[in-house]
């Protein structure tokens, strides 16, 4: 919980979505001009859920690719070790 709410993002999320209830629920009328900027501002939250998951999905794509390169190279390293302790034919 406490990593949630360290992000000022998470932070604004949630307190659009307190306040989009409490307007939903209490306001009619003019104030329903507000409550209309609330929905708005929630759809932002999808970009933002968006942006996240792109992030995130592109950091773990770095670490994929230079684990994959580590690997390479260890398996090109135990390739030639097996090659040298292979009795000559």
């Amino acid at each position: 919980m406490r990593r949630y709410f360290k992000s000022k993002f998470h932070v604004f999320d949630a307190a659009i979505i307190v306040v989009s209830f409490v307007f939903e629920i209490s306001l009619q009328g003019v104030e329903e001009e507000v409550a209309s900027l609330i929905v708005i501002l929630r759809l932002l939250r999808v970009v933002k859920i968006v942006d996240e998951i792109s992030v995130g999905a592109e950091a773990q794509m770095s670490d994929l690719e230079q684990r994959l390169e580590l690997l390479e190279k260890e398996n090109c390293n135990l390739r030639e070790e097996l090659r040298r302790r292979r009795p000559a034919a």
